[in-house]
C-alpha cells in the first residue's frame, strides 16, 4: 500500500503542478519576448537609416559622375578651335574679317 500511497501523492503534485513555478517560467518567456522585440525593433530602425545614408550616397555617387564627365567634356572643348572662336563671338563681341554685322533694335 505504501507504493499506492506514493503514487497517489505524486499524481496529485504532477496534476495540480507548482503555479508558483508557472508563473515564474511565463514571466521569464514574457520577459524574454518582449528584449528580443525591443531589440529587433532597434535593428529595423538602425537598417532603416543605414539605407537611407546609401541611398543618399549613390545619389551624390550619379552627381558627382555626371559633374565628372562635363568636366572632361568641357576640358576636351576648351583647347579646340571651334571653343575659342565661340567664347570670341559670345563673350568678346569679335566677328571675322569677312563678316557683316547686323545690330538690331530689341524694343
Amino acid at each position: 500500500m505504501s507504493r499506492s500511497g506514493s503514487k497517489r501523492n505524486k499524481s496529485i503534485r504532477v496534476k495540480g503542478g507548482y503555479p508558483l513555478v508557472r508563473i515564474v517560467v511565463m514571466l521569464v518567456f514574457l520577459l524574454l519576448f518582449v528584449v528580443v522585440g525591443s531589440m529587433l525593433l532597434n535593428q529595423k530602425k538602425a537598417y532603416d537609416r543605414v539605407l537611407e545614408k546609401n541611398q543618399n550616397l549613390d545619389q551624390l555617387e550619379k552627381q558627382a559622375l555626371a559633374e565628372n564627365e562635363n568636366v572632361r567634356h568641357m576640358n576636351d572643348r576648351i583647347g579646340s578651335d571651334d571653343y575659342i572662336e565661340e567664347i570670341a563671338r559670345e563673350k568678346l563681341g569679335l566677328v571675322k574679317t569677312q563678316e557683316t554685322v547686323f545690330v538690331t533694335d530689341s524694343n
